[in-house]
């Protein structure tokens, strides 16, 4: 039993209001949250169960999970959705069911930056073939490496899985080429 599920309304609302301030601690005793409410909350609750408590930015729906995922039994963290995928190449589409609607979000918006950074760098239809290709592997390790801020561990996007991202978008625009798409007429 973790130390949040002995905790009452009242002591749930001491630590918001510790860690969040009397804003957040007021719309979350709205909301009657209770220790086992808070855990839920944390490691299966959607956006808009987390905006209804007070915590309008993703920022703080992050900070709000990791502040109190850390204070559950080992056993309980490694079964939420929340828990860092051991890493490979990509997530499963399992794997990102099983996710917090925040960490979807997170997940969704790093992929896109990455998909940026890669038209970005190989616009047009001159799409680079990166097997057996010495040089356009080292481009392609230098983008991974420019991309440090768009990992997110806690549902697997680290290195090895944005250069298979980035490895994907260019195959995906080389298929597209091939059947006739012109990438250098889009703006």
């Amino acid at each position: 039993m973790s130390d949040f599920q002995s905790m009452t309304e009242e002591d749930v609302l001491d630590w918001i209001k510790k860690n969040f301030g009397e804003e957040v601690a007021t719309k979350c005793g709205d909301q009657q949250i209770d220790g086992f409410a808070i855990e839920l909350l944390a490691t299966k609750g959607t956006t808009s169960q987390l905006e209804r408590c007070g915590l309008n930015t993703v920022g703080s729906q992050l900070k709000f999970q990791r502040l109190v995922i850390s204070r559950l039994d080992v056993k309980k963290t490694m079964e939420s959705p929340v828990t860092i995928v051991v890493s490979r190449k990509k997530t499963s589409n399992k794997e990102l069911k099983e996710c917090t609607e925040v960490n979807k979000r997170v997940y969704n918006a790093k992929k896109k930056a990455v998909r940026a950074a890669a038209i970005k760098k190989w616009p047009g239809n001159n799409i680079p073939i990166f097997r057996k290709n010495k040089q356009e592997t080292e481009q392609l390790d230098a983008l991974v490496d420019e991309l440090d801020d768009c990992i997110f561990e806690t549902v697997g996007f680290d290195k090895a899985a944005i250069r298979q991202h980035i490895i994907d978008i260019m195959n995906e625009r080389r298929r597209s080429v091939r059947n006739g798409y012109d990438y250098t007429s889009v703006r």
